[in-house]
């Protein structure tokens, strides 16, 4: 900074100082402003300049200050001078008109009765080594320990509770904002004071806000204060008013920080840019509007999309939280949630604490909305996602700025997933969201070591307590809150000096978050209501240990959640996060030689990623669902990715390398978006480009496991099918309670069936096969379908309309084209025959390609006797369906073309499914599956007759059962061998050839003696 005419003694350096003192009716009161500055007149060695501003007084302040000796000495040295204006404008007009017409180097504003002394400002030169500062305003404060007061304490615990507001409501962490003794640089004084809007009592919040804002550091120093008599602000009168004005400061300088200094800097009509420069306020600008942008879009378009797996039993739950609360405890049902959703729904829901699904029903019922419940459900968890969206934004900004925050919002808006997972997954996403604020707040907390405000202490507690309400996993956060901590403390030379001395407090602080974040995580759990302690524990160890085996699809074939190798989540986040994102998460060195960035920070934001991946993988906890479990992690790796792009834009020289990195950051944001404009609402769906996307992933990995499909699914069929139908509808489909709660929300008179697509068994079960069942229409997802069904068979035949992502179904609408078929069913199972034959033919003139209707037929026709006709629709059914309809077809087939006297024929056809099965059949066997299947199945045994409980037995089964389908195959493949061989030796003895019959009969035999 250039100073002028500055003189030196003793090393302390004498800058030119203006005082700006502000006064209104002082007339009594004049002898304690000139006796100080008298004084302080002649300890000023530089040049010193005293402005008086006469705030349109009414009691002959004017007058009586130009009579004034002292004033009158000081004018005639050219060192005071007066300013006057009517009317009365306020405090912070003043300041405003005092400073703006300073001309010394370093302004000191103070009040005119002087219960600060303008000499204290010798003594802070000498507490910063004789000099004043360089661009830093230096800020009086009564609350510091080196401070003494005298006075009325009322006004100063008023003053108190006011800065605690202003502490809550804006950044600001000064302990006395009000204080009128501040010190500041002229030029920063100048820009301050010529954008100041309030002029009342509360500029000095909007002075020091404008000041956080630009990047303006403060300090707080201490002062001796003695409140003089006279006084012109009335703690009763005032409070309020200064109250409204720090909301009006507070919106006021946000609109102009966010929205009018940035579009004025793009247009080029802002002289004095703050916070940075042009580029970083049209940072500030999209900050801000993407923000806004997504707070009203996320829940507007939560309405797209539809109920999800679970969410069904989670509003049974949140139904049963509301009642529990509503009545006072009386009704207990929650505590034991939910026996009344049935044998086949989860029992275990009580295990978490739910608070997002009581949040949800007290919102509906206390509204009294009447729509539908879900939609109601889906707005709030897009809240929830937004909040997620948030603070991601603000702790990328809180080490990067603005710049890093926005990058921070398009990456994570942009995973498709998470966005997609954003509207309706009422477990994963208010998890996320809570992960995040307790992550924000405790990173927050840490920086501001050794004291810690309040409020970000505060935040941190909320967070805990609503991730601790939402899954008991949220205990995590309390171990990183004591673990993080002590991190800095001993990684910060300055705190671990004063480790000693501040060891208490840090306790205090951790003991308080935590017991408090604890005590507030259960408050909403009546589970843990029953005992606070022991049943929280208990549901931690059941979360680790999910006791429910979930069938998963997982490198192209099924195995159990409890089963799942290591690598389980990680490659699923290989697989499914957005290429931008996982670039930036590559570029992470950047990040770490980017001189801004504070490296150690950025290892704790790893390790609150690492931790929870390395601990599940750690305790072989079960997974399932894809990276569902994990979204709470995804908005840290977007902050890290988008830490690591800011770094490289940074590290990259000249316009034209900068301009490259963005460009190659837009091109990969760009793939995503138009992905998810594309194909929305099925952002859950995703597969990256790398990986090949859904196309290549359909069948080998979980796509549509929420459901999501069934909404524009149902849309659709009412929409261009029902709307003109006033008769009952049957319907039959694999989810049931989703479809049945959308025909109703839609007023569509619906019977709606459960029907399983795909099982071999099932096609002869009366009860579960949907070809048995009366139904107009079949909605059906690919969730646990067979992946030769998937790869092979899907869509099933007389789809309507299919929920398509990058050409596959991830959900199908089946119209059926006549109820014939039923009635061949029917007659096949009497064994009316030639009834059956004529009703399957009757069913073909409306649907000549249907697979499963050519099977029945022909084995009609076999039990006929009219083995030709038998042989070709049996034909036609397989080259219409790749896949066997059930074990027997082929053998029926192979039947019908012996016995039709096509024998060269049929022995072709044997000796082709012999080689193919038989290949199967040795590979299984050498795989050793059966060694392990044999060894699980002898410990499940042992564990039944040593009394194990329920729950090891349940863990053993869910081990059986990926080797116990590869034994039911290595069985069913023996059946048909057996059946094969059988077949084949009976046409070599019709042929006389009776070596060969001798040789197939024993390869049939050995067969059989493997099935007994």
């Amino acid at each position: 900074m250039k100073q002028s005419n500055q003189s030196q003694k003793g090393g302390t350096s004498f800058p030119k100082l203006s005082l700006v003192i502000p006064c209104y009716n002082e007339a009594e009161r004049l002898e304690k402003l000139f006796v100080p500055l008298a004084g302080f007149e002649k300890k000023w060695k530089g040049e010193l300049e005293v402005l008086i501003v006469d705030d349109g007084s009414t009691d002959g302040t004017e007058e009586a200050i130009r009579q004034h000796p002292v004033f009158r000495e000081l004018e005639a040295a050219g060192r005071a001078r007066l300013i006057t204006y009517r009317p009365n404008r306020g405090k912070g007009f003043a300041l405003k008109t005092g400073v703006m017409e300073a001309t010394g180097d370093y302004i000191l504003t103070l009040d005119a009765d002087m219960s600060m002394k303008p000499g204290q400002l010798l003594r802070w030169m000498e507490m910063n080594g004789g000099r004043l500062p360089e661009n830093e305003i230096w800020i009086a404060s009564r609350e510091l320990k080196d401070s003494s007061t005298e006075g009325d304490q009322s006004r100063r615990l008023a003053g108190n509770i006011f800065n605690r507001i202003v502490r809550i409501l804006t950044p600001l962490d000064v302990k006395d904002t009000q204080c009128g003794f501040k010190l500041y640089p002229a030029a920063v004084a100048k820009r301050l004071f010529s954008r100041m809007k309030v002029h009342g009592w509360a500029h000095d919040v909007e002075l020091l806000y404008r000041a956080r804002l630009e990047g303006i550091p403060e300090r707080e120093m201490p002062i001796q204060w003695f409140q003089e008599p006279g006084s012109k602000v009335s703690v009763v009168r005032d409070a309020l008013k200064m109250l409204m004005q720090v909301l009006m400061v507070t919106l006021l300088l946000k609109w102009q920080f966010f929205i009018s200094d940035p579009v004025r800097s793009i247009f080029g009509k802002n002289d004095n840019i703050s916070g940075g420069g042009d580029r970083a306020s049209v940072f500030r600008l999209l900050y801000f509007l993407s923000l806004a942008f997504l707070l009203f879009y996320m829940p507007y378009i939560s309405k797209d999309y539809g109920i999800t797996g679970d969410e069904d039993v989670q509003y049974v739950y949140g139904e049963h939280l509301y009642d529990y609360f509503a009545s006072g405890g009386s009704n207990d049902t929650a505590q034991n949630c939910c026996p009344d959703l049935g044998a086949n729904a989860p029992q275990n829901l009580h295990f978490y604490g739910g608070s997002f699904d009581l949040l949800a029903s007290t919102v509906h019922h206390t509204l009294g909305l009447k729509g539908d419940p879900f939609r109601t459900r889906h707005f709030l968890n897009a809240l929830f996602g937004f909040l997620a969206l948030l603070f991601a934004a603000k702790l990328a900004k809180m080490y990067g700025g603005y710049t890093a925050g926005f990058l921070a919002i398009l990456l994570l808006v942009l995973t498709p997933r998470f966005f997609g997972h954003s509207m309706n997954n009422p477990k994963d996403i208010p998890f996320a969201a809570a992960y995040i604020v307790s992550i924000y707040f405790l990173l927050k907390s840490i920086r501001q070591f050794p004291r810690p405000r309040i409020s970000s202490l505060i935040g941190l507690t909320l967070g805990i307590a609503l991730a601790i309400s939402i899954r008991i996993g949220g205990l995590m956060l309390i171990g990183f809150t004591g673990l993080l901590g002590l991190w800095e403390v001993f990684a910060n030379p300055e705190l671990r000096k004063h480790f000693s001395r501040d060891f208490k407090h840090y306790l205090k602080i951790v003991l308080g978050v935590s017991l408090l974040g604890y005590a507030l995580g259960i408050l909403f759990w009546p589970y843990a209501h029953l005992d606070p302690i022991n049943n929280p524990m208990k549901a931690l160890g059941l979360m680790e240990q999910f006791n429910v085996g979930v069938r998963v699809l997982f490198e192209g074939k099924y195995i159990m959640s409890t089963e799942v190798p290591w690598y389980y989540e990680p490659k699923f986040m290989l697989l499914t996060l957005p290429l931008a994102l996982m670039a930036g998460l590559i570029l992470l060195p950047f990040a770490f030689l980017h001189k801004s960035y504070n490296k150690r920070h950025l290892l704790m934001l790893l390790f609150t990623v690492i931790f929870p991946l390395a601990y599940a993988i750690y305790k072989s906890s079960p997974l399932y669902d894809g990276m569902r479990h994990f979204l709470f992690v995804v908005p840290i790796l977007a902050v890290l990715s988008a830490l690591s792009w800011k770094a490289l834009i940074c590290k990259v020289p000249g316009r034209a390398g900068k301009g490259a990195v963005a460009l190659l950051l837009a091109v990969l944001l760009f793939l995503p978006l138009r992905w998810m404009i594309k194909y929305h609402p099925m952002e859950a769906t995703y597969f990256n480009e790398i990986s090949g996307g859904v196309e290549k992933n359909f069948g080998d990995y979980e796509t549509d496991y929420w459901f999501n499909a069934l909404k524009p699914a149902v849309d659709w069929l009412v929409d261009e099918e029902l709307k003109e139908r006033s008769d009952t509808v049957l319907i039959i489909h694999n989810v049931s309670y989703i479809v049945r709660h959308m025909m109703k929300e839609r007023g569509i008179p619906a019977i709606d069936r459960w029907g399983r697509y795909n099982n071999a068994a099932n096609w002869s079960n009366r009860k579960k096969n949907r070809r048995w069942s009366d139904w107009d229409y079949a909605i059906f997802t690919p969730r646990f379908l067979d992946t030769e069904i998937l790869k092979e068979e899907w869509p099933p035949h007389n789809t309507v309309y299919t929920v398509d992502v990058e050409g596959k179904a991830m959900a199908a609408v089946i119209r059926r084209p006549s109820k014939k078929d039923s009635e061949g069913y029917e007659a096949l199972q009497a064994g009316d025959y030639e009834r059956a034959i004529a009703a399957f033919e009757k069913y073909l003139e409306a649907d000549p390609d249907d697979p499963v209707v050519l099977y029945y037929l022909g084995r009609a026709c076999l039990q006929a006797g009219r083995y030709r006709d038998a042989a070709r629709y049996l034909e036609r059914s397989m080259e219409l369906r790749k896949i066997p309809i059930d074990e027997e077809q082929e053998i029926l087939l192979a039947q019908a073309l012996l016995q039709g006297g096509q024998v060269q024929k049929g022995l072709d056809f044997i000796r082709k499914r012999i080689g193919e099965y038989e290949a199967r059949f040795n590979a299984i066997g050498r795989s050793g599956v059966l060694n392990e299947y044999q060894r699980l199945m002898a410990a499940y045994q042992r564990a039944r007759q040593s009394g194990a409980d329920e729950d090891a037995l349940r863990k053993l089964s869910n081990k059986l059962s990926g080797p116990s389908r590869s034994v039911q195959e290595y069985i069913g493949l023996a059946r048909r061998l057996n059946a094969f061989y059988t077949l084949g030796a009976n046409a070599w003895q019709s042929q006389g050839n009776m070596q060969k019959a001798e040789e197939w009969k024993k390869k049939a035999g050995q067969y059989a003696k493997l099935l007994k």
